[in-house]
């Protein structure tokens, strides 16, 4: 099956992305996403091209894809901050006639004629907004939240007008139909400025890549836009500038500020043959770098598409909401019609008041924030966890880690940063320190690294022993022979559990145990997630003793020494019938663990194939932000749960409040827009929440 994107115009809530949905799934899409702030539609085909029945069938909805037929700009006015404006503008003055219309025993300041003109275009507005939406649900088989303001503000008008024309001045109340339509456009416009903030953030971030670069062309440079830059152009760096694409230093010294990619601001040192990201900043410094990817494939992009591939994602908390949703409005649409017949047929209720009783009923009640709980939570919570250098690709991985029970790390390049440092010295002859060091001082190898810097930096000023016919074999070790003949070879031996011996004349004098440096934040990681009651175990292909040594520097009790890829893949299987999985890895080994894991985990140094096949990244790559992800996912999760509670209890409690008439529908309509600022508000303390 092949992914088939679209850009799909004129999407405007839940209930349009539910119809799209809907109508794709009938003619046998899979997967469907849809984003409606980006005007995603994202879905699997099996043919591989979609075919043009569906692109008519999408269109035929109300609906627009770009690149076929052009959406049609809309003018300021119909845009709805503007619809709005006029709404309220309109709807104003009848309020304040209503309210004065109690306190002035009865008699109204604004006639029944003038309200009808100051309603008349506050309806149309609604006719386009809430009525073209009530349209497509209908065409589509599906319902909306729209569906019921319609219908409320719709029949609020309706009876007005017909109390107008029959003179009856009880019958009138033009003023609620106004504020019905204004007060949930109020709410929808708090909805969609909610939202749309971690899309400005994902703009503002690849806004990061200047316009214009120096590109060197022999003896001399030009300056050129950034669309025209090439894999393998030469460009000039000098202080002050923002790198324009991913590349390596070709020359020179930088200091760099790479604040978007690890949420720190502490200056990078990049020197020839570092890699340099687009977007970051050269603080000091002159140099040269070559480009090495597209523009259009940089990190800032790579991230950006992560994250809007993760946003029109459905998580699996999600699909209750819709599950709820779908039976919602006509279960609401029924309320609203037994209000009515049973009030005026059964009790003591006049035929307007049973009739206000049922549009109250259709106004109060409010699908969209059940719509509203999971996407306004997650889009936050994505949001400030990539400004923390923590990039998730899908919705789902948020809650697959605040429900984690275990955490996998593969221990080389993971836990540890590659680097070796001597742990322990066991030597059975004085001289061995100066024959070791004389033998090391001639290679630049891990090991022979670890032993020079241990002897000359920890243990003193340590004579070098004269040695001659100093070499080395590589993969093997050094060798060499003083005055006298007798030989020394430094490097491992297989006959010894020591990672590496000194011999002389072939007998052991000294016995080395060599041991990783942690990567940043790994022993705070590992200490924290413990603390927080999860089972964290560590696997290595490393022989026993290197990882039994590891897991005890860290207070790790469970660990797996000496498995294959394989043996891994197996292991997060077995493992995963136990419960939740986190897996933490970064080489080529560990790609199908970290595919078979609930959540893959890796970092921005990893291998490409352990990024590609892991569900988060992390950019900045300290370990110790492990522990604040799960923190944040249970916090995320925490808030999508109080946000579906309230709009739950919230329709339990309002819906028969206003069928036994204590709400009126003008009351009943700001009560619904409160329900939606009181999720989006909730979902926006996480910002304040979510941190390091």
């Amino acid at each position: 099956m092949a992914r088939i994107n679209l850009e799909v115009d004129g999407m405007t809530c839940m209930g349009c992305s539910n119809a799209i949905s809907s109508f794709l799934e009938k003619e046998g899409a899979d997967n469907i996403t849809i984003n409606i702030n980006n005007k995603l539609v994202s879905f699997e085909w099996e043919d591989g091209e979609v075919e043009e029945e569906i692109l008519d069938g999408i269109e035929k909805m109300g609906y627009a894809v770009a690149g076929r037929s052009p959406a049609k700009p809309k003018p300021w006015y119909l845009k709805l901050q503007a619809l709005l404006i006029v709404s309220a503008v309109l709807t104003l003055p009848m309020i304040i006639n209503h309210f004065a219309h109690w306190l002035n025993g009865g008699k109204s300041f604004i006639s029944p004629g003038a309200q009808l003109l100051l309603t008349l275009p506050v309806y149309a507005i609604g006719v386009y907004y809430f009525g073209i939406s009530t349209w497509k649900a209908v065409r589509s088989k599906t319902s909306n939240m729209d569906v019921l303001i319609f219908l409320g503000s719709t029949a609020a008008f309706f009876y007005s007008l017909y109390g107008w024309f029959v003179g009856d001045m009880n019958m009138i109340f033009f003023e609620t139909a106004a504020s019905i339509i204004t007060l949930v456009l109020f709410g929808n416009w708090i909805e969609k400025r909610a939202l749309s903030v971690t899309d400005r953030e994902l703009d503002d971030l690849s806004d990061l890549l200047p316009e214009f670069t120096t590109r060197i062309e022999g003896d001399k440079t030009r300056e050129i836009a950034l669309g025209d830059l090439q894999i393998g152009d030469k460009l000039l760096l000098r202080s002050g500038d923002r790198v324009p694409a991913d590349g390596k230093v070709f020359e020179g010294s930088l200091h760099v500020n790479e604040a978007f990619v690890t949420g720190e601001s502490e200056q990078v040192t990049k020197q020839t043959g570092d890699q340099i990201l687009g977007g970051t900043i050269v603080k000091s410094g002159n140099g040269q770098m070559i480009v090495t990817k597209d523009v259009h494939d940089s990190f800032i992009e790579e991230v950006v598409n992560l994250i809007r591939k993760a946003q029109s994602e459905k998580p699996e908390i999600q699909r209750l909401a819709d599950r709820i949703s779908a039976w919602f409005v006509p279960l609401v649409l029924s309320i609203a019609a037994l209000t009515f017949f049973l009030e005026y047929g059964f009790f003591d209720f006049t035929a307007k008041d049973a009739f206000i009783n049922a549009i109250a009923v259709l106004v109060i009640s409010c699908p969209c924030a059940m719509g509203l709980a999971t996407p306004t939570a997650l889009s936050v919570g994505l949001g400030r966890l990539t400004k923390m250098g923590i990039v998730v690709k899908g919705k789902n991985s948020i809650q697959k880690v605040a429900g984690a029970d275990m955490v996998i790390f593969d221990k080389t390049g993971t836990l540890t940063s590659g680097d070796i440092q001597v742990g322990e010295w066991r030597a059975t002859d004085e001289s061995a320190k100066g024959v070791a060091l004389a033998l090391a001082q001639n290679s630049s190898h891990p090991v022979s690294n670890a032993v020079r810097k241990y002897i000359q930096h920890d243990n003193g000023e340590t004579a070098v022993y004269d040695l001659v016919e100093v070499n080395e074999s590589p993969g093997e070790g050094m060798m060499g022979k003083d005055q006298d003949g007798n030989s020394y070879y430094l490097g491992k031996d297989a006959h010894s559990k020591a990672d590496a011996v000194l011999l002389k004349n072939d007998q052991r004098i000294a016995d080395i145990q060599l041991e990783e440096h942690l990567a940043k934040g790994s022993r705070e990681a590992v200490r924290k997630l413990i603390k927080a009651g999860l089972r964290v175990i560590l696997l290595s292909g490393d022989r026993e003793e290197k990882v039994a040594r590891m897991a005890k520097q860290l207070d790790v009790s469970e660990y797996h020494a000496g498995v294959t890829p394989d043996q891994k893949y197996q292991l997060i299987s077995e493992l995963s019938h136990q419960g939740q999985t986190i897996m933490v890895g970064d080489g080529i080994n560990d790609a199908p663990a970290l595919q078979r894991a609930g959540v893959g985990i890796s970092f921005n140094e990893a291998t490409s194939i352990a990024k590609a096949n892991a569900d988060i990244i992390f950019t900045a790559g300290d370990r110790a932000d492990l522990p604040i992800l799960v923190d944040s996912s249970k916090k995320i999760l925490q808030t999508i749960k109080q946000n579906l509670f309230w709009a739950f209890i919230y329709n339990v409690i309002a819906i028969p409040l206003a069928a036994l008439g204590y709400l009126a529908p003008m009351v009943a309509a700001l009560s619904m827009a409160f329900s939606d600022v009181v999720v989006i508000g909730n979902s926006l303390l996480l910002r304040a929440k979510i941190k390091k």
